[in-house]
């Protein structure tokens, strides 16, 4: 959820950490400040799958995969390139810490591996004693592996005249009792399961599962068709079945009560350790309705696929087989049987990964940028295969013209955006500015933050932050699908906020995933029921909305702009809580009271919020939640037991000078339950480090931390300043603003404002007095007091 501080914390107590590229590089940008001392303690990094650095086509630059390369899509070129950033900055900070700091890279075999071990640092010289290079052959369990093909141009009848040989292979005897199918798609699931399951009855076999199993019967689910394919030995697994569903096709499957499961393409990488004697690749296209076409699989996709077949220990040999279209033959049986070729996705990806260098102070010029490159993969693989990069040549000077071209126009987009700024007439030294800053600081992509910024007025209020968030470039990486434009478009007519384009429901249109995002949110406030898919891609989408809204804030912040600010930090809430502001009687956040039967007890007795249910006598209270079971009376215990309830004191520190500086101090406390506050005395906790534990949000998809706002605002339109603070029982809070030029009385609003919470913030009126602006005399005093006291510290 964007809490860096606390991440660290758990990256500085732990032995192991475990992160996505993603979430490492959000925390080791800024890794020459004091306060990421856990990320420079890194000793040693195991980068698995590093050759997901070639992105979802593993950089091949054969003509033959050229079609292969456009079915890969953006977000993966995306990660492609974190992940290499990440890599590439470990290595320079042990270079500039002048430490080893240890890189183990695995990955499937492939043909550049010499280069790879350059990059990571590994010991690649003539005996290459850093490289353990096998051979795709290599395996665990040597795997026969063959292709049926077909010169069919529709792909749904190429799948319906495999049928009968995906059969054969299943009934197989030396492959029964544990074959994997992976088809495109869901409902290509459930045919080709029900397919299997109609053969198995005419056929008379009774069964596909282990004559070794077990005979009982089969455990009960919840999906109808599956059940209804168990007794015959067959399952599906897909992402609308349920988890419980899921785990117990697999334990069925690991245990041979089930002898052939058929999954979707994207179940490959959630099958944990589970392996079988066969894998069927069913078709190596799947429909893409972004681009109204089929598209191939990326090939790690289905080095993963194939990578289910053998299981150690267990059997001797495996057998794969790939169906696929005749054109695609070749193609893949150069990937499965060969060494891959990983190729950098940098250069296309570059804007993002060089504004963070920036705004982190390590690049200050364009020759600092060429620099920063030369540790990238990129840099290693320019001159080893140049056409692919489009170097002119092999000569130094191209590839120094191939990067310093590289590093202007990058630079210039990220200028035009205004990331970045020039620091000399020359245009030859680079500075962050604050957008450019506020994208690097939340790892938001610097066109999102370009639109956040140009989108922001001092009119926009609740209603205009929701339309600019669903806008956000990042909700670009979310899937469309044709069979759920019907589904958004009726979603959007029970909405209370009215959707930009309900036309652009067609998966063809332009403005497709901003509606998306836009109608998904909407529907988590409404805590509406969706379909399986749209379900998963809400809260995709939730749990990326609070970062994004932080930013929005920053950029408000940026641009002294107060309406829009204090809009995106009740998004933020509402976010978090699945409640309307406004709307929604507050009380509502509280688990199990927004169920309509108790909803209507909390009119009938006047419960309109959390505060109400906390003032409430013991025995109202008791009639008020007689309905709830106990563990649910407990659940509105607990919450409303965490709920924060904080008492805020502000005091102007010292005189106030026309044209100077105010200096405000809050002391915020919070109000803590007695016998907790005496269990954290007697384990020797301070009232300001107690920890409060995660935000108790049911309707949020990830554990989130508590923080808050402290905004200052003059009159109801000017944002003075802001600050965000983490509160644990007691936190002392130190804000600085500009004073008015003029001397006499002054007024200022001062806002707190939680980021997770409704009902809770709370507003208030600074009055102070100006005196007249300092002497030059005294200025000068201050001037060798900060002086001395700088040299006291030094």
């Amino acid at each position: 959820a964007g809490d860096a501080a606390a991440a660290l914390r758990r990256v500085a107590a732990a032995h192991v950490v475990l992160a996505t590229p993603r979430a490492w590089d959000a925390l080791s940008r800024r890794w020459r400040q004091r306060q990421r001392a856990a990320v420079r303690d890194v000793g040693l990094v195991v980068a698995d799958h590093v050759h997901w650095v070639g992105g979802a086509a593993l950089g091949s630059s054969s003509s033959a995969a050229d079609e292969l390369l456009a079915g890969g899509d953006v977000a993966g070129d995306r990660l492609a390139a974190t992940y290499e950033a990440v890599i590439s900055r470990v290595r320079l900070m042990a270079a500039q810490l002048a430490r080893d700091i240890r890189i183990v890279g695995l990955a499937a075999p492939v043909a550049n591996a010499r280069d790879l071990a350059l990059w990571l640092g590994a010991p690649a010289g003539p005996q290459q004693q850093g490289i353990l290079n096998f051979a795709p052959a290599v395996r665990a369990v040597p795997l026969e592996l063959r292709f049926e093909t077909s010169a069919v141009p529709h792909a749904a009848d190429r799948l319906a005249a495999w049928l009968p040989t995906v059969y054969r292979t299943a009934a197989a005897a030396e492959s029964a009792a544990s074959t994997l199918v992976f088809v495109p798609s869901r409902r290509q699931a459930r045919m080709v399961a029900a397919d299997l399951a109609d053969r198995v009855a005419e056929a008379d076999m009774g069964t596909l599962a282990s004559p070794a199993a077990p005979p009982d019967a089969p455990p009960p689910v919840a999906d109808a068709a599956l059940a209804g394919l168990l007794p015959l030995g067959v399952a599906v697994l897909h992402e609308a079945l349920s988890p419980a569903d899921r785990r117990t096709v697999l334990e069925l499957f690991a245990c041979g009560r089930v002898g052939v499961v058929v999954a979707t393409r994207t179940c490959c990488w959630a099958l944990g350790g589970v392996r079988a004697r066969s894998v069927v690749v069913l078709g190596t296209e799947r429909y893409c309705a972004r681009e109204q076409r089929h598209v191939d699989y990326a090939v790690p996709d289905v080095l993963q696929m194939l990578g289910r077949a053998g299981r150690p220990g267990v059997d001797s040999a495996a057998s794969a087989v790939v169906m696929c279209h005749a054109s695609k033959r070749a193609i893949y049986r150069r990937f499965a049987l060969e060494p891959l070729p990983v190729e950098s996705r940098l250069d296309a990806q570059l804007h993002d990964v060089l504004n963070a260098e920036i705004a982190a102070r390590a690049v200050g010029s364009k020759q600092d940028a060429v620099d920063y490159l030369t540790w990238t993969l990129l840099y290693r693989r320019l001159l080893a295969n140049p056409h692919y990069y489009g170097v002119a040549g092999v000569e130094p000077r191209h590839l120094s013209e191939f990067l310093s071209e590289l590093v202007e126009r990058t630079a210039a987009d990220l200028v035009a955006a205004r990331c970045v700024e020039y620091a000399d007439a020359d245009e030859l030294e680079l500075a962050p500015t604050n957008l450019g800053m506020i994208a690097a600081y939340y790892a938001v992509r610097h066109v999102t933050v370009e639109m956040f910024a140009l989108s922001l007025s001092a009119r926009t209020k609740l209603r205009g932050v929701l339309d600019i968030l669903a806008a956000a470039d990042e909700f670009d990486a979310l899937p469309l699908r044709t069979h759920d434009a019907d589904a958004l478009a009726r979603l959007a007519q029970r909405l209370p906020v009215p959707v930009p384009s309900v036309a652009a429901a067609a998966a063809d249109s332009a403005d497709a995933t901003r509606m998306r995002a836009h109608v998904l949110l909407q529907a988590h406030f409404e805590r509406l029921q969706l379909p399986v898919d749209l379900a998963a891609d809400q809260a995709w989408v939730v749990s990326r909305a609070p970062l994004l809204l932080q930013a929005l804030v920053d950029v408000a912040s940026s641009l002294g702009l107060l309406a829009p600010a204090l809009a995106a930090m009740e998004l933020s809430q509402m976010v978090v809580q699945a409640v309307w502001e406004g709307r929604d009687p507050l009380v509502r956040q509280i688990p199990h009271l927004a169920a309509p039967p108790m909803a209507q007890r909390c009119v009938e007795q006047g419960v309109a919020s959390v505060f109400d249910v906390i003032d409430m006598d013991d025995e109202p209270r008791a009639q008020l939640l007689a309905p709830l079971a106990p563990a649910q009376v407990a659940d509105v215990a607990r919450y409303v037991n965490r709920y924060p309830n904080i008492e805020v004191e502000h005091s102007v520190r010292g005189d106030v000078h026309a044209a100077g500086s105010v200096a405000v101090r809050l002391v915020m406390d919070r109000e803590w339950d007695d016998d907790d506050e005496e269990d954290d005395e007697s384990e020797g906790k301070s009232r300001a480090s107690a920890e409060l534990g995660p935000v108790i949000a049911p309707f949020f998809p990830a554990m989130r931390s508590e923080a808050w706002w402290v905004v200052v605002a003059r009159g109801s339109d000017e944002l003075l300043t802001l600050k965000r603070v983490s509160v644990g029982r007691q936190a002392t809070v130190d804000v600085e603003f500009a004073a008015p030029d003029a001397p006499g009385p002054a007024s200022v609003k001062i806002f707190v404002m939680c980021d997770s919470y409704l009902g809770c913030d709370q507003e208030f009126d600074l009055d102070f007095n100006v005196l007249e602006a300092e002497s030059s005399e005294s200025e000068d005093e201050d001037d060798d007091d900060d002086d001395d006291n700088a040299m006291d510290e030094d």
